[in-house]
This record gives structure tokens, sequence and C-alpha cells, in this order.
């Protein structure tokens, strides 16, 4: 599947933080396998929203999240 991908989108290097990454796409198409059960679970609830929600913030928390226990609140 990866050599698929390499075919059909070519993305050129991007510079993150002063590292170079040499295959962006591979990267985030690696972490989507990887990930898949979580961004099934949690991203779905992101959407396209101008507030944030309790279960928003659960769900990030529940993802090893900087959101503290009173900042929940």
């Amino acid at each position: 599947m990866r050599r698929q991908e390499e075919t059909l989108c070519k993305v050129p290097p991007i510079e993150i933080a002063g590292r170079t990454v040499s295959d962006p796409l591979g990267v985030v198409a690696d972490y989507c396998r990887r990930h898949a059960d979580t961004l099934r679970r949690y991203d779905w609830l992101a959407g396209t929203t101008d507030t944030l929600t309790v279960e928003q913030v659960a769900a990030t928390r529940r993802v090893n999240s900087r959101i503290s226990r009173a900042e929940e609140r």
C-alpha cells in the first residue's frame, strides 16, 4: 500500500523545528495506520465547531493531553 501512495501523490520534503521530513505523506499515513482506533474513537469529536465541549475535553484527556483536571472543569 505504501508504494501505491508514493506513486499517487508525491509530497516534497518539509522542515519542522529544524528537522527535515523527507516523506511527510508517508509519516502521516503510517501514523494513521498505527493509531487507527484512536483516530476513529476520538478525532471525530473535534469536528469544526467554534466551542470546546465537555466531551471534547474528556476525549483529549484520555489520549494523554496537556489539559489538567482543573482546566477540564
